[in-house]
């Protein structure tokens, strides 16, 4: 569970980001926004906690050759 001060950075970070790429940052869509904002950090430190340092593609796309 966040808490009250963390829930504020978190707003304030999104803020700054809608800010940054021009799109209006109203308390309104900030709101609107912020689930899914959070859902999109907490993926990231999901991926950041896993060891991925030895893994090897799955797949190897060989480009064609020119004839």
């Amino acid at each position: 569970m966040s808490t009250p001060s963390a829930n504020h950075s978190t707003r304030e970070q999104l803020r700054h980001a809608l800010q940054a790429v021009g799109l209006p940052a109203t308390d309104e869509r900030v709101e609107q926004l912020l689930p899914a904002y959070e859902g999109v950090l907490r993926n990231g430190e999901r991926l950041r906690a896993l060891d991925l340092g030895e893994a090897e593609p799955a797949f190897i796309f060989r480009v064609p050759r020119p004839e």
